[in-house]
């Protein structure tokens, strides 16, 4: 699943094999300022911003248990792969990116952090942040 991450800055997107995920992934990353909506497959699939609260009320609707809950019973392993997936752009600036052909010469982080580094154009690196949260969830787990 594509989601759309929905902020006030540059656009992005992450892939999430579950709502839940994408969910939680949207959440950590804006503070709860951010949503989100899913691009591909049925797209009935959202995370609403919450700058006043009721991600507790939310979360215990859609997935059972409250956002800490979730968080704690996560994979976090999963979560981080999540986090390493958000990049700039919308749906179809991500799809042109994963069907570049990769340049032998750069790392996969090299490449997608020169990506980065062209296309945003805001002081709000959502894209390093996500990356941040990836790499800290790893070396937890």
């Amino acid at each position: 699943m594509i989601f759309n991450i929905i902020n006030p800055s540059d656009p992005y997107t992450l892939e999430a094999n579950s709502h839940l995920m994408a969910a939680l992934a949207i959440c950590i990353l804006g503070r709860g300022a951010y949503g989100g909506e899913q691009l591909d497959g049925d797209k009935s699939l959202s995370v609403p911003p919450f700058l006043f609260g009721g991600h507790d009320e939310w979360f215990q609707e859609n997935f059972g248990s409250s956002f800490n809950t979730c968080l704690e019973q996560a994979d976090q392993k999963e979560l981080a792969e999540v986090l390493d997936s958000v990049l700039i752009g919308d749906l179809s600036v991500r799809e042109d990116y994963e069907n570049r052909e990769a340049d032998d010469t750069e790392s996969w982080e090299q490449r997608r952090d020169r990506f980065q580094f062209q296309k945003r154009s805001s002081v709000n690196d959502i894209g390093a942040r996500a990356w941040e949260y990836a790499r800290l969830l790893r070396e937890a787990a």
